[in-house]
């Protein structure tokens, strides 16, 4: 990943950051979280196939190597924020308890994609 991809995944889990927190999903209100975790989505599911691509079109030399390897990290990293942020998206307003579970899934989010 670039400096320019890493600024955009950092100003992105910048906004995103303050849906983790349950009291502010229900101060700002339902939709507005879920655009919150779409736009994010959006954002981190390009990044995310973006290494797996970069990943798999590298030479396998290249793969084994620390840098072939820290691409792979990447991908599987974002890989797995994509995973928690569209579990965020699939939270619904009915839910009871939906500004927790949707924070949750945003927390796990941002530090999956702050893990590499």
């Amino acid at each position: 990943m670039n400096q320019a991809q890493r600024k955009v995944l950092a100003a992105t889990l910048a906004d995103l950051s303050s849906f983790s927190d349950a009291d502010h999903c229900t101060e700002v209100g339902f939709e507005a979280c879920t655009a919150a975790v779409g736009a994010a989505l959006s954002v981190i599911d390009s990044m995310a196939d973006e290494e797996q691509e970069k990943y798999d079109n590298m030479p396998e030399g290249l793969q084994n190597s620390s840098k072939g390897e820290a691409i792979q990290e990447a991908a599987e990293a974002l890989s797995t924020a994509r995973d928690d942020l569209n579990d965020a998206d699939n939270v619904t307003a009915d839910e009871d308890d939906w500004a927790t579970t949707l924070s949750e899934a945003v927390e796990s989010a941002i530090n999956n994609a702050e893990s590499f």
